[in-house]
């Protein structure tokens, strides 16, 4: 189950629950799973 968003812009890692996710047009969303 995907349960957080990694975060990729301008080459810095954001952690973000999913809850919390905001998307912009600058940012690449990654999705990925917890073990």
């Amino acid at each position: 189950i995907i349960s957080r968003l990694l975060y990729i812009t301008e080459g810095k890692f954001y952690l973000k629950k999913k809850k919390e996710r905001r998307l912009s047009e600058d940012l690449t969303v990654v999705f990925f799973v917890e073990p």
